[in-house]
């Protein structure tokens, strides 16, 4: 790991008030540490992906999980990339470097994760309707690497979460090999079938002073079954 979670912290947050703006939970980067230290143990190789940059927030924790060779690709369209505050803030986390790649455009150019594949992680944020959340979800799949996970963000959104739960639910039942291996926060996380016992293993013994439940967003789900439907992580008020 590049820097500790305490550094990242601080380039997010100053005083309680967040540096730059993005939606990005805090908890999830006890996860994401779980996550990535369970790959790099296991050989699981691979970049790092992120569609749905905003100003940097996600990409930041997410970045830093990276290792030597590995590269970190991120890509966005909309409005607010023109003032490139994003480039201030990832500079300022991990100065000028080759190894993080961003393009301004859409994510129906595949051709652009296809280029630097296979990802590891692959964190899906971008366009929130139906559509491109299933095309996104797509490109993720094609280009996952063994062992490897999808992030799929704002499940639970009151806005977006409709749309997003409606692309899940086709995609997972037209991809019979794949299955959501638990949640946390708002986001979803998205695996093999062979690989979520043993991300469900390894979050319960890495995050067991968590609180887990039943994800409740599992019974509006229709196309596909889970053993036991997934677990969904949350810190304890009282974490000390």
């Amino acid at each position: 790991m590049i820097k500790t979670k305490e550094e990242i912290f601080s380039l997010l947050w100053d005083n309680g008030k967040k540096r730059m703006n993005g939606w990005w939970k805090d908890l999830l980067f006890d996860v994401y540490e779980v996550i990535d230290g369970y790959q790099k143990e296991n050989n699981i190789k691979g970049n790092i992906a992120e569609i749905g940059i905003f100003e940097g927030r996600s990409l930041i924790p997410l970045a830093n999980f990276r290792s030597d060779g590995e590269l970190v690709i991120g890509m966005d369209n909309g409005k607010w990339v023109e003032d490139r505050r994003y480039e201030k803030y990832l500079n300022e986390a991990y100065g000028e470097t080759d190894d993080i790649k961003l393009f301004f455009e859409s994510s129906k150019n595949t051709k652009r994760y296809l280029d630097y594949k296979p990802y590891r992680m692959f964190y899906v944020d971008g366009d929130h309707s139906t559509e491109m959340t299933l095309n996104d979800l797509e490109v993720a799949q094609e280009v996952m690497s063994e062992g490897g996970i999808i992030f799929l963000d704002d499940y639970r959104n009151a806005k977006h979460g409709r749309n997003i739960c409606k692309a899940i639910d086709f995609f997972l039942s037209k991809h019979s090999d794949l299955n959501v291996a638990f949640t946390s926060g708002e986001t979803m996380f998205i695996t093999k079938n062979e690989m979520v016992k043993e991300y469900n293993n390894l979050l319960n013994e890495k995050l067991h002073d968590w609180i887990i439940t039943k994800d409740k967003v599992y019974g509006q789900l229709n196309n596909f079954v889970h053993p036991s439907g997934y677990l969904n992580y949350s810190v304890k008020l009282n974490k000390a």
